[in-house]
């Protein structure tokens, strides 16, 4: 087993054991309804208690990253666990945000939708579970718009998918990796 390997192993064996000691008294309380994780591989799941209870997973998503891979996507769909989109509209640190973007503002109009319910439709659509964060009533009343109407087409929906590949030159991730971990520039062919 290399260094690395036993580094993450000792690694997950502290997430599971700080997993249970936040689940537990939770649970006894009768406070805990979901519970889930941020940034975690399938395969990190696995090194949680009861074979990973959680029944959500964020991650980070944008028209500018490739979201999480098919073998992610089946893997957590096996567990019942749903996958959940966090940075879908700002995608810090970059110079433009997605609900600003062209392509998006273009779809937008089309729709009668702001950039932010178009994002927020394409996310759904792909079967995420999105949450959002606001303090602002407005923002609220305008993401809960993303619900209205019809949905996008198939070709707005590649067109969204897509943005990745125009995107300044990140390796994408898995949406659960570091952003700048090496691996492929363009999506495979079924990918998108």
């Amino acid at each position: 087993m290399s260094p690395k390997a036993v580094n993450h192993s000792l690694s997950m064996d502290w997430t599971g054991c700080r997993w249970r000691h936040l689940e537990r008294p939770l649970k006894a309380k009768g406070l805990l309804k979901a519970l889930g994780v941020k940034d975690f591989k399938a395969e990190e799941v696995e090194f949680l208690p009861h074979a990973g209870a959680a029944e959500y997973a964020l991650c980070a998503f944008t028209p500018y990253r490739h979201g999480p891979s098919r073998s992610t996507w089946r893997s957590f769909g096996q567990r019942s666990i749903a996958l959940a989109a966090t940075g879908l509209l700002s995608d810090w640190p970059r110079p433009l945000r997605p609900r600003e973007d062209p392509h998006v503002l273009a779809i937008a109009r089309r729709v009668g939708k702001t950039g932010a319910q178009v994002l927020l439709r394409w996310a759904l659509q792909l079967g995420l579970a999105v949450t959002f964060h606001t303090e602002r009533a407005r923002h609220v009343a305008e993401n809960l718009g993303a619900l209205d109407g019809a949905d996008l087409s198939t070709t707005e929906l590649q067109l969204l998918s897509a943005l990745a590949t125009l995107a300044e030159p990140l390796p994408p991730g898995d949406g659960f990796a570091h952003p700048y971990e090496k691996m492929p520039i363009a999506p495979r062919l079924g990918e998108l």
